[in-house]
């Protein structure tokens, strides 16, 4: 008969969205830039590496231009405002 080991928990920890908060304000960086000033202003910074940003729009208005930034602003060193070349 094998020996049974309990298995870890799959689902982590209960956290209030207080503390959750708190953990990302403590992480070295909450944002980074898009390139243009304006517009990290209206995203109040810039947008959050570690979720989804929706970006909608009617046709022409620049969706895929934006895209494209992010992605050359991704890729830039951080001292540059950049996130390095760590993006997925």
């Amino acid at each position: 008969m094998k020996d049974v080991r309990p298995v870890p928990a799959a689902v982590p920890e209960m956290a209030s969205c207080w503390d959750l908060l708190q953990r990302r304000r403590k992480k070295r960086r909450l944002s980074f830039g898009c390139g243009c000033e304006a517009l990290d202003a209206l995203l109040g910074g810039g947008l959050s590496p570690e979720g989804i940003t929706e970006i909608s729009g009617r046709a022409g208005c620049g969706k895929t231009q934006i895209c494209l930034q992010l992605l050359v602003q991704a890729q830039l060193p951080e001292e540059q405002g950049g996130l390095g070349g760590r993006a997925i």
